[in-house]
């Protein structure tokens, strides 16, 4: 399901997130690797895998960095940087980590 008008546009595909994009021209103010879109995997291997491509089609796609593979905050990922200054994190993570997560409740830091 697509809303919106330009400059942007708001996105949905089934579950309960949606994606928003604007378009901004010339006022893009590059982002930092924390600011960035999770891709899970379903192994470490395809982490690694993911990474060897990267690195093979690094020139081809313009990525201007990746980094390399580690474990971190409960997952074995790495972080690239495209070529329009965006940051992918592709990630193996236990299967049900993310459920564990949520099952908590909500968590709102103290003020």
């Amino acid at each position: 399901m697509r809303h919106g008008k330009p400059p942007a546009i708001l996105v949905r595909k089934g579950g309960s997130w949606a994606l928003v994009a604007v378009q901004v021209g010339d006022r893009v103010r590059l982002q930092h690797v924390l600011n960035h879109w999770g891709v899970d995997v379903p192994s470490k291997e395809e982490v690694d895998r993911a990474y060897q491509l990267a690195l093979q089609y690094q020139d081809t796609y313009g990525l201007k960095k990746i980094m390399p593979p580690k474990t971190q905050h409960g997952a074995y990922s790495f972080y690239l940087e495209d070529c329009d200054s965006n940051w992918w994190e592709f990630q193996y993570v236990e299967e049900d980590s993310h459920d564990k997560m949520y099952e908590r409740g909500e968590v709102v830091p103290a003020s």
